[in-house]
């Protein structure tokens, strides 16, 4: 019967959560959209008469002001000209997409370097429109304004103009009416030939549009054939045929066609240049001020023994992306590549600390340079064939070296089974072009050696963060919070590992997709990695929603961890705090980070807190019926870290066993025996339960030795004697005196009790035990007798006739009953 009253109960408050806050919230939303309607219907004040003719002055001052901004808002002709430009060239470059179609002698190279000047044009129309779009929205506003304005005096004339009016305020108001309509013509018309000059530009972005889809539908078909495209075979007389002495009049005809930026780019974008040049120079001039530092760091000595390049790289790695842009990407992109791999593999070379490393560093990066300086010159593709098939070979050669040395020398399995993984793929790169599958050779070399590359850099960007890392809890004013000292080692591996996920899963692994031909930029590839997933009813679970979370957690973790240190340090709180409140402290800090980090993690999930009041509401009602004891020992827990009775690190007396209490939990509390037995406690227990704290205000305790001696023993001495052995031991304290108390007589001994007290509880049986030895060898030396309990057994005889026990050694007449 209880039970179905239970659950009855349970139903009706389920049904109070749930359903009456959706009917309350329902005539809420009922009551709001009523009084926003009414707030659609603003009320206009009327003024006075005597206000209309000073209004129509300011009316006419308003007037003077919009047209000298209509004078001053800029002359927009040189935006129309630009768009004609970008028009004309883009022109240009479709009627060459067009005929090269035609004549079937288009190349994906060719289709790579079209789709680069359509971004470059787009982004360059996109840059020179934000000032005209700026100027619509300014004038917009105006005409909002100017709207407002005459349906004020509309209503204003309608109830002050009647017929018996004053003739100087019906002029007020025709002069009046006059202005405004003027300036809304002056307004309409600013706005027309602005909107106009935007259709232009709009007519160029659909061009450019339409010219990017036939690029991308090109460029499919282009990519399947170039990928399953064949050849003769390496070691074919086709293949040798193909080596005839016009090779390098098609190489010349391709370095024709290529042609540098004109004075126009640089009059663009020179400043950009400019920028970067200066950049080097104060990366330059930063590093050799701080070069003293430098080279006392480990981590970053390095930058001071290599100041140039350092300088060059930093600007390339961080400036340098806005070429991404240029209609002429191939030819800076070579330049990059080679000042930025140089100076990359110059600093790697001071990083890294094996000859092997610093060899497959120089040989990647030196590979994929020479790889970008073919593809621009337009290498024919005989020639191109063997020099894949030679570098592949080499390639494999030195990773054979490399794997059977890194064995050898034991180094981590993980470059062992790199090294084989990439022998095979170059192996396979070196059987297509000898089958003469030159697509799928082709494609795999470039992309390997590509993606190796790419990842150069970024390790060198790894490698700094853990430098500045090392920087912060060693070198910095960090270092002075001795709570975080003897854990910096773990804080700088577990925040670097934090980075280096973010690097790899928001940088490194969408390059190297879009380098694979996966995606054909870096933020569509982000975009597309990240909005995967599936949908549950009305929530999408994406991966870059699961990364998040995942981040979001490890970090709410990791500062639950380093935030309780920092803040509860001497040199940063001014308090010197004992080790049981610091610890009760820190915890409800952790607890309150991690509260937090819960709430974040429903504002990702896109939550909001009346549902979250809710699943509040349904866990109270969870707690009601079946979560009590759980509840009850998180309350417990509470109190144990606010009012602290027991702190991590009091010893406690837990029946007959004492235990060192090891860390107290929401649920419940670890505690340690002596015998480094673990034993877990509900917190409830320890806050109804009676619980002996021996370490609640200080560590000292009171032992009590009882020491027994035999009858007839000298009683001063044996007390002196035990006092000696006490006041000897270095563990027992001075004060209070070790004291010595005649406790009584008993069956076999004199018995005495040693009371001493030790600064330290946890060497409370070390203590015993030592003044026991010394008693007893003290007592051996001086003769005096330990006692043991001593019992007479003897055995009697019945005498059947006469009824008593006899007992041997009586006299004769004596009976023994």
């Amino acid at each position: 019967m209880r039970k179905s009253v239970n659950i009855l109960l349970g139903i009706v408050v389920v049904w109070v959560i749930f359903l009456v806050p959706g009917e309350v919230s329902a005539v809420l939303q009922k009551i709001g959209a009523q009084t926003a309607g009414a707030e659609q219907k603003p009320e206009i004040t009327i003024p006075s008469v005597a206000r209309i003719i000073p209004l129509s002055a300011n009316v006419s001052g308003l007037f003077t002001r919009l047209q000298n901004n209509l004078r001053q808002g800029g002359d927009f002709s040189d935006i129309e000209k630009r768009y004609a430009a970008i028009g004309a060239e883009l022109e240009m470059l479709v009627r060459e997409f067009v005929q090269l179609k035609e004549t079937g002698g288009v190349k994906i190279r060719d289709l790579y370097r079209f789709r680069e000047v359509a971004v470059s044009q787009n982004f360059l129309l996109e840059s020179i429109g934000k000032p005209l779009v700026a100027e619509i929205r300014r004038v917009e506003n105006w005409k909002t304004e100017w709207l407002a304005e005459k349906s004020r005096w509309k209503a204003w004339q309608s109830s002050l103009l009647e017929d018996q009016s004053p003739e100087q305020l019906k002029v007020a108001f025709n002069t009046t009416r006059k202005t405004l309509d003027t300036g809304l013509e002056l307004i309409m018309q600013r706005l027309e030939n602005l909107l106009a000059l935007q259709a232009k530009g709009g007519d160029v972005a659909r061009s450019i549009d339409v010219f990017e889809a036939d690029l991308f539908d090109a460029l499919s078909v282009a990519r399947r054939e170039y990928l399953f495209s064949k050849a003769p075979p390496l070691l074919s007389v086709d293949f040798l045929s193909q080596l005839r002495g016009d090779l390098w009049s098609v190489v010349l005809e391709d370095l024709r066609r290529f042609s540098w930026p004109g004075v126009h780019f640089f009059h663009q974008y020179g400043w950009n240049f400019l920028i970067q040049l200066c950049c080097v120079l104060a990366v330059m001039g930063v590093i050799h001020r701080s070069r003293d530092a430098l080279k006392a760091s480990e981590h970053w000595k390095f930058l001071a023994d290599r100041p140039v390049a350092s300088a060059l790289f930093i600007t390339i790695a961080t400036l340098g992306l806005f070429l991404l842009y240029f209609p002429h990407l191939r030819a800076f992109r070579l330049i990059y590549t080679v000042v930025g791999g140089f100076a990359c593999v110059r600093l790697l070379g001071r990083v890294v600390d094996r000859p092997w490393k610093k060899q497959a560093v120089y040989g990647v990066m030196m590979v994929h340079v020479l790889m970008e300086l073919l593809v621009v010159i337009g290498l024919p593709l005989p020639l191109f064939r063997l020099w894949i098939f030679l570098v592949s070979l080499v390639a494999l050669c030195f990773l054979v070296y490399w794997a059977r040395k890194c064995s050898v020398l034991k180094e981590a399995r993980f470059y062992v089974g790199l090294f084989w993984v990439t022998g095979v793929l170059f192996g396979v790169i070196i059987i297509a072009q000898v089958w003469g599958k030159t697509g799928i050779s082709m494609y795999l070399f470039r992309s390997m050696t590509k993606s190796m590359a790419l990842t150069l850099p970024y390790i060198f960007f790894i490698y700094l963060i853990y430098g500045g890392l090392h920087w912060v809890f060693y070198a910095s004013p960090v270092w002075r919070v001795k709570l975080l000292r003897s854990d910096a080692q773990f804080h700088v591996k577990r925040i670097g590992f934090l980075f280096v996920v973010a690097i790899v899963a928001f940088a490194l692994l969408p390059a190297v997709l879009v380098v694979w031909g996966l995606y054909d930029s870096l933020p569509e590839a982000t975009k597309h990695m990240y909005s995967l997933g599936i949908s549950i009813g009305s929530v999408r679970i994406s991966t870059g929603m699961l990364i998040t979370l995942a981040g979001t957690f490890y970090g709410v973790f990791l500062t639950s961890r380093i935030l309780p240190k920092v803040l509860l340090d001497e040199a940063v709180s001014g308090y010197d705090l004992s080790r049981g409140v610091r610890r009760s402290i820190g915890q409800l800090i952790r607890y309150g980070v991690i509260f937090i980090g819960f709430l974040l993690t429903f504002i990702i999930l896109g939550y909001d807190f009346t549902k979250i009041t809710i699943i509040l509401s349904a866990l109270g009602v969870g707690i009601g019926f079946g979560l009590q004891g759980i509840v009850n020992n998180f309350i417990s827990g509470l109190i144990l870290l606010f009012e602290r009775p027991l702190t991590e690190g009091d010893t406690i007396e837990i029946g007959t066993n004492y235990a060192n209490i090891s860390k107290i939990g929401l649920r419940a509390t670890i505690v340690r025996t002596f015998d480094e037995a673990d034993l877990i406690i509900p917190n409830a227990d320890l806050i109804n339960n009676q619980v002996t704290n021996w370490t609640l205000t200080n560590r000292e305790m009171r032992l009590r030795l009882p020491v027994g001696v035999a009858y007839g023993s000298d009683v001063p001495l044996v007390v002196e004697t035990i006092l000696t052995c006490a006041r000897e031991h270095k563990d027992v304290a001075k004060s209070p005196a070790p004291e010595v108390l005649f406790m009584n007589f008993g069956d076999s001994s004199l018995n005495f009790e040693l009371r001493v007290w030790t600064q330290d509880i946890d060497k409370m049986m070390q203590v015993r035990s030592a003044l026991y030895h010394e008693i007893e060898r003290k007592f051996r030396e001086l003769n005096i007798v330990i006692p043991f309990p001593q019992r007479d057994v003897h055995f009697s005889s019945y005498d059947h006739t006469a009824g008593l026990i006899k007992t041997p050694g009586y006299a004769e007449g004596q009976e023994d009953i």
